[in-house]
């Protein structure tokens, strides 16, 4: 129920123009990329003026989101949640501690970090579902989905389009790795009374 406000009452005004300039400049490089190499409809040409004109709307998007003035309410209201969530953060990480959702109820459950760390060894010690990795496989994966779908294309077992779309992206792609959910809802009954503790004591 509540928006954020920018926050251009934070930082000075030529922060937010740099923050600008960036996205543009990486939105439109995605763009150009995606509209020029699109197998399933149409390419637009780099050359385009449809281009100069979208980046021209984006940049005047952009302006209205990071520089348009906030009310003084909102203001204060935004530097006050700050510096709570800072508090928080300073907090977790001085008491080693994990702030995390649960899974059914939504409330916030507090834990330690070696709590979770010995639960996550007891587990795999009982069930045998998961191993502790020495080395890291990422790299070796990668290389090997790669070389497949290469070859896949070579032998006209898929087309060149498929192969894009399946293609993994390094810097978006992780290892599956194995966390857990508390599940405090079974003893705890009111999300908002929980939720507004958890905030006092670490506030």
């Amino acid at each position: 129920s509540y928006i954020r406000p920018n926050p251009s009452g934070f930082f000075p005004e030529k922060t937010f123009k740099k923050r600008i300039d960036r996205e543009l400049k990486d939105t439109m490089k995605k763009l150009k990329q995606c509209m020029s190499n699109d197998h399933d409809r149409s390419k637009i040409p780099l050359n385009s003026p449809l281009y100069k004109s979208y980046a021209d709307q984006l940049q005047s998007c952009l302006n209205q989101a990071y520089m348009t003035p906030t009310p003084l309410i909102d203001q204060i209201r935004a530097v006050r949640e700050l510096k709570m969530v800072q508090s928080i953060r300073t907090k977790l990480k001085k008491f080693k501690l994990i702030l995390r959702e649960t899974d059914k109820s939504g409330v916030l459950h507090i834990g330690s970090a070696a709590d979770y760390e010995r639960k996550a060894v007891e587990y795999r010690r009982t069930t045998g579902a998961y191993e502790l990795l020495t080395s890291n496989p990422f790299n070796d994966i990668i290389c090997t989905v790669t070389h497949l779908l290469n070859r896949l294309q070579s032998l006209k077992r898929i087309l060149e389009r498929h192969r894009v779309k399946m293609m993994p992206n390094r810097k978006k792609t992780e290892l599956a790795y194995m966390y857990f959910i508390p599940k405090p809802h079974k003893v705890i009954p009111s999300k908002t009374s929980y939720s507004k503790f958890i905030i006092e004591y670490l506030v």
